[in-house]
C-alpha cells in the first residue's frame, strides 16, 4: 500500500476530500491514477480516486466513495490517513 495523504473533509455528493502527502507525491509519475482503489489503515476499500487537482507536490484528491458507505461512516474518516491498493 501506498500512502495517499489525509482526508480533509466530505463533500456532499459522497466525496472525500485527501490532501495529498508530500513524502510520497513527489512528481507526475507519482500521482495515484484514477479509478485507483483507496482504503483506510485497516485496509477497508473506501471508494476510488475520481480526480486530481491542484499542485503536483500537495495535490487535492477526490475520492468517490462507494455507494454502501453512510454519511456517518465517511465522516468517521476526516483526519485520518488513507492508502492506495
Amino acid at each position: 500500500m501506498k500512502r495517499l495523504g489525509t482526508v480533509l473533509t466530505v463533500s456532499g455528493s459522497k466525496k472525500l476530500i485527501v490532501r495529498g502527502d508530500a513524502t510520497s507525491i513527489r512528481s507526475i509519475g507519482d500521482m495515484p491514477s484514477l479509478n485507483s482503489a483507496v482504503v483506510s489503515k485497516t485496509v477497508t476499500t473506501i471508494g476510488k480516486v475520481a480526480a486530481i487537482m491542484g499542485p503536483v507536490d500537495r495535490p487535492y484528491i477526490a475520492v468517490r466513495a462507494f455507494n454502501d458507505m453512510s454519511a456517518h461512516e465517511l465522516r468517521s474518516y476526516v483526519k485520518e490517513k488513507v492508502y492506495i491498493r
